[in-house]
């Protein structure tokens, strides 16, 4: 399958349209999904799937902090937004699926004095 690379800007586009469809870029990082929320027919560029239950959920004004048990002591947080959490009905004890695209990844040290 072809696609279309804009340089310096990592976003792609199919040009495997339907005639008269109006081709728009979309950012790899961004997931198309219907008006439920639910997704849609799509492949992702993430390779990295963690799979585990939601053990805790600290709900803001604006956004939520979801923490993933993904077994083996090992905890993954992600930061969702409120909306997000409500759409897809994250709740304590919930199996969800973490992904992870390893360019966007940040590692961080911290030094002890």
């Amino acid at each position: 399958m072809n696609s279309y690379y804009y340089p310096n800007s990592n976003v792609h586009f199919n040009p495997n349209l339907i005639y008269g469809s109006y081709p728009y870029p979309i950012h790899p990082n961004v997931y198309q999904r219907n008006d439920k929320g639910t997704r849609c027919d799509v492949k992702i560029s993430a390779r990295n799937q963690l799979t585990g239950k939601v053990v805790d959920i600290e709900e803001g004004a604006v956004n939520a902090r979801v923490v993933i048990d993904v077994g083996c002591n090992n905890l993954i947080t992600s930061i969702i937004t409120m909306a997000s959490l409500r759409d897809l009905e994250i709740t304590l004890g919930k199996t969800v699926t973490a992904f992870v695209k390893s360019s966007d990844v940040m590692i961080m040290t911290k030094t002890c004095e």
